[in-house]
């Protein structure tokens, strides 16, 4: 979006997508738009000045288990200073924030990754801090999902159209 862009442009960081070819998540569009938007926003405003934010998703085959369907993984991953490992799970707690001397002005209302959180249960999906350290952050995100124009796969007709 503008505003993160803008955010971006400030602290001079660079965000980057990575290809992401012909991955699905199966959500409606404009909740995760808004899950990527609070993402990127976080890893963007919690970043060094000059750091990176890297977007990237991958489709984890589901294999041979019939039961089970395949998963896209999008991950969002900064050069910021880390969370502590006190705070990985309380992050997506609402108005949770690691460094409380932050204020509203300068860090947001604390309710970003709550959201998140929350649209990707809605969707049967996970969120969690993969990683993070000193040298930063990775957040992924686990929803259910598959590639376009999987050859294996028989469309499903709609009851009301037989």
């Amino acid at each position: 979006a503008a505003n993160v862009a803008r955010i971006a442009e400030e602290r001079q960081v660079s965000v980057s997508i990575e290809p992401m070819h012909d991955t699905v998540i199966y959500a409606d569009r404009m909740l995760l738009a808004r899950v990527v938007d609070n993402l990127v926003r976080n890893a963007v405003q919690y970043n060094r000045p000059g750091g990176t934010v890297t977007v990237s998703a991958e489709v984890e085959d589901s294999g041979s288990d019939d039961w089970t369907s395949a998963q896209t993984v999008l991950r969002v991953a900064d050069t910021g200073h880390g969370i502590p490992d006190a705070d990985r799970e309380k992050v997506f707690e609402r108005f949770y924030r690691v460094e409380r001397s932050r204020n509203r002005r300068t860090g947001g209302a604390g309710l970003g990754l709550s959201i998140a959180s929350e649209v990707v249960r809605l969707f049967q999906g996970t969120i969690r801090v993969a990683s993070s350290s000193p040298d930063g952050t990775v957040i992924e995100v686990r929803m259910p999902g598959g590639r376009l124009n999987v050859p294996h796969q028989a469309p499903v007709a709609h009851p009301a159209a037989s």
